[in-house]
């Protein structure tokens, strides 16, 4: 029997329709997404597990050629962390097609700085949460830890006081959205 590419891509592609098998059974954990005036369309963009257990899963909210874009990552809270700096670099540096906002803005004195860190207020299931944020020319991530969760919001050309975050129910819409962002990026190839 020949192996050939398509051999070594079958037991992935497998792999992957468990994956969404079972995260349309039953949701893992708190898993969180944006709501209201959030960017469309919403969509299930990134799962891990280890283990057989599921450690993270980002909803993305937006097309993944085109602004503005929000990233809401659930993560249990023992999963391999992920500061902001890196969860803001990962998802400007995953999307070559944005545009290069994401250059260092300078301060008062003109000196170029990395990112800036401050406090803000994001609502989170209809209440207000003290979440850390770094911001970086027109992009944004915030963190708010929540009882069995962490979330990580990262956002692009989309304002942080617009976002709010909700408790989702199924993972079902997220997975059909996914199907369908798929489909459409692959008639553009």
């Amino acid at each position: 029997m020949r192996y050939g590419a398509g051999d070594e891509v079958r037991p992935r592609v497998a792999e992957a329709a468990r994956r969404v098998a079972a995260l349309r059974e039953a949701m893992p954990f708190r898993v969180l997404g944006a709501v209201g005036a959030a960017p469309e369309p919403a969509w299930l963009a990134e799962c891990h597990r280890v283990d057989e257990r599921w450690q993270r899963i980002t909803l993305l909210h937006g097309r993944l050629d085109a602004a503005p874009a929000v990233w809401v990552t659930s993560a249990v809270h023992d999963a391999e962390p992920v500061g902001l700096a890196e969860s803001l670099r990962l998802e400007r540096d995953g999307y070559p097609g944005f545009d290069a906002g994401a250059s260092p803005t300078p301060d008062s004195s003109g000196q170029q700085m990395a990112g800036r860190t401050a406090r803000a207020d994001l609502v989170v299931d209809g209440a207000a949460v003290a979440a850390e944020v770094l911001t970086e020319g027109t992009w944004w991530a915030a963190r708010v830890v929540l009882d069995t969760v962490t979330v990580t919001v990262v956002g692009h050309r989309f304002p942080l006081t617009e976002v709010r975050l909700a408790t989702v129910t199924g993972l079902g819409p997220y997975l059909d959205g996914r199907e369908a962002e798929l489909a459409r990026r692959r008639g553009q190839l």
